[in-house]
């Protein structure tokens, strides 16, 4: 292989030929398996991105295509490496680029289910209400102290519930209360909570 060949490979892979010399050197590629394998072992992961940017997008455009015979098939042998060395770089960099998640995301996380109140520092404790569960069926209702000991539970098809006079101490200060979800076979589906501070 000359110098002189060398450097027009050079310059098809770089892209800087005018477009009537890049097709000439294509027939002569098409015309010659020794050239499509030279061409081949000078292309490299940095050309073959090169290659994909604005310039060689437009010259490639004007590529013609002509029919798959023995000496297509060495043209291939260059076209077919250089798409695959694309792929497996840009995939990567798009992964890198996209915006990382903020931590691990659960089923239903999003859904409409979630508590209404009481939540943080509240006067009473009269009513624990909560938005529907769409694939609910029902819905069981826990109150715990600060200490995380149950104070009271039920179980109920509402979506508001209200204890019993003197289910609740007088003296609970704080605590946490849930909502578990469950579906018609009797099967958990989602928890949502909230903690609670009782004003003197």
């Amino acid at each position: 292989m000359t110098s002189a060949k060398d450097e027009r490979i050079a310059d098809y892979l770089a892209g800087s030929m005018k477009a009537e010399e890049r097709e000439e050197f294509e027939r002569e590629v098409l015309a010659s398996d020794e050239l499509a394998e030279a061409v081949y072992a000078e292309t490299s992961l940095d050309d073959a991105i090169r290659r994909a940017g604005v310039a060689g997008a437009a010259q490639r455009a004007e590529t013609k295509i002509v029919p798959m015979g023995s000496r297509g098939l060495a043209w291939w042998k260059v076209a077919l490496p250089l798409a695959a060395a694309i792929a497996l770089i840009a995939i990567p960099l798009v992964d890198r680029d996209r915006a990382p998640e903020t931590g691990p995301v659960f089923r239903g996380a999003d859904s409409a289910f979630t508590i209404v109140g009481p939540t943080g520092r509240v006067a009473s404790l009269e009513r624990f209400t909560w938005n529907d569960d769409p694939g609910a069926a029902a819905y069981e209702v826990t109150v715990r102290d600060a200490a995380a000991r149950i104070i009271w539970r039920m179980t109920t098809t509402e979506t508001s519930v209200q204890p019993p006079s003197g289910a609740i101490p007088a003296e609970l200060a704080g605590g946490t209360w849930t909502v578990r979800a469950f579906d018609a076979s009797g099967f958990p589906r989602e928890t949502r909570s909230a903690e609670f501070t009782r004003e003197p």
